[in-house]
């Protein structure tokens, strides 16, 4: 109860729509499986092009974070919590570490781009792990130093996910 009142309180002012309080209000009870366009417009009762801009509205406000699975099996987390936003953004970058970008005008060896990718996926278990752990909150300072060393490696998660993570922090400190 306490965290359904804090994520109410949080997201006073972002102007939901009746359908999106009671989507999202169903999930902070605890619904079962994933957040899918389809489950969402039989929860609103609306058609799927409006559950498709509800949950596009939703993600761009930071309350829903896509999962890392697209096409047909698109699923979206909602985020409650400051590690919430951190943890949807580890599962995306462990499923994305294969896609990175090279300088240069040469192809990389396959051991090169071996060694990259499982040094994008320790940067991805490592967020995951510091979002995950009960004893310490993870810190924006935490989470930015993991985006330079995926920076580093041409690396970026989708902007979203990074505005979650950003919105997540902002409203941890009000």
């Amino acid at each position: 109860m306490l965290r359904k009142a804090r994520f109410w309180e949080a997201h006073a002012a972002d102007g939901l729509s009746e359908r999106q309080r009671l989507v999202v209000d169903r999930l902070l009870n605890g619904f079962e499986g994933k957040m899918t366009s389809s489950k969402y417009a039989i929860l609103a009762r609306c058609s799927q092009d409006t559950a498709a801009r509800d949950i596009d509205d939703l993600s761009s406000k930071g309350i829903f974070a896509r999962d890392p699975a697209g096409g047909r099996s698109t699923s979206y987390s909602l985020i409650v919590s400051v590690g919430d936003a951190p943890n949807a953004m580890a599962r995306w970058i462990l499923e994305h570490a294969d896609k990175s970008v090279w300088d240069g005008s040469n192809l990389p060896s396959l051991e090169d781009r071996r060694v990259r990718e499982e040094r994008i996926r320790t940067v991805g278990r490592d967020l995951r792990e510091l979002a995950q752990n009960s004893d310490a909150r993870p810190t924006q300072g935490d989470v930015e130093a993991r985006l330079r060393a995926l920076q580093e490696l041409g690396f970026s998660p989708d902007r979203r996910l990074v505005s979650a993570v950003a919105r997540a922090f902002h409203q941890a400190s009000d």
